[in-house]
C-alpha cells in the first residue's frame, strides 16, 4: 500500500511539473545612443547590448556574459525569477547589471590595478500581460560636458522581450 501511495506521488508530481514546464525566452535589449554632440539632431537609436536567458515559470534564472571590447571588459548579468499571473500573462522580478572595466585606471601603491569602472543596471518587477510580447523598462538620459569639449549626450532604455522557447531540437 505504501509503495501505491509513493508511485501515485511521484506521478502526481511529475504531471504538475509538466505543467508549468513550458520554456520561455527572456531577452533584455539596451537601446539608443551613446556620446552624440548636442548639436546634433537626434540620433538613429539601435540595439547597444542584448543579454539573454531560458526560463521556466515558478523557477528562478541567472545569465552572465562578460566580452572584450575595445575600451575594456564588458559584464552583462541577469537574474530573476518567473511567475505565472492569474490574467494568464507573466510577472517577473529582475535584477539587470551592466558594468564596463575601462581599459584606463590607476594602480595602487600596493601594486595592485583598479580599472575605471563604469555600471548601470535596475532591480525591479514586471508585468507582461497575456499575448504581450514586450516591456519597455527604466530610460537613461546623460548630457557630458568636459572642459574644452562641445557638450555630448546619451540616451539608453532597457527593453524585455518574453517569448516561448524552442530548442533547434524542437
Amino acid at each position: 500500500m505504501k509503495r501505491l501511495i509513493l508511485l501515485a506521488f511521484v506521478v502526481f508530481c511529475a504531471l504538475a511539473s509538466t505543467t508549468y514546464a513550458e520554456d520561455y525566452l527572456l531577452r533584455i535589449d539596451t537601446v539608443g545612443y551613446v556620446d552624440v554632440p548636442a548639436d546634433e539632431k537626434e540620433p538613429k537609436e539601435t540595439v547597444l547590448r542584448s543579454i539573454e536567458v531560458v526560463s521556466r515559470p515558478e523557477s528562478t534564472f541567472h545569465s552572465k556574459v562578460t566580452t572584450k571590447v575595445a575600451t575594456g571588459l564588458e559584464t552583462l548579468k541577469v537574474k530573476g525569477k518567473l511567475y505565472p499571473a492569474d490574467d494568464g500573462g507573466f510577472e517577473m522580478q529582475i535584477n539587470y547589471d551592466y558594468k564596463i572595466d575601462l581599459a584606463e585606471g590607476v594602480t595602487t601603491e600596493d601594486g595592485v590595478w583598479v580599472p575605471n569602472r563604469k555600471t548601470m543596471g535596475l532591480s525591479t518587477t514586471v508585468a507582461f500581460a497575456a499575448g504581450e510580447d514586450s516591456v519597455s523598462l527604466r530610460e537613461f538620459k546623460i548630457i557630458s560636458k568636459e572642459e574644452g569639449k562641445p557638450e555630448r549626450r546619451s540616451k539608453v532604455w532597457f527593453v524585455l522581450h518574453l517569448s516561448k522557447y524552442t530548442s533547434a531540437a524542437d
